[in-house]
């Protein structure tokens, strides 16, 4: 009895631990695509600026 419901618990604990990861893993995935869009898209702007530069330069 004692053991089936510790046996219960583990699995439980452990579906508990596997669902925070994939939450976390979601998180972090989603936060990185922002922060990397973000600076993808600064640096689309700032070359931008650049080649109007350029084209005004020559």
């Amino acid at each position: 009895m004692i053991v089936n419901i510790l046996y219960k618990s583990e699995r439980f604990l452990y579906l508990y631990i596997v669902f925070i990861k994939i939450i976390l893993l979601i998180f972090i995935k989603s936060f990185f695509v922002y922060c990397s869009d973000y600076t993808l898209g600064v640096r689309y702007k700032y070359n931008n600026i650049n080649l109007l530069l350029y084209s005004i330069e020559d």
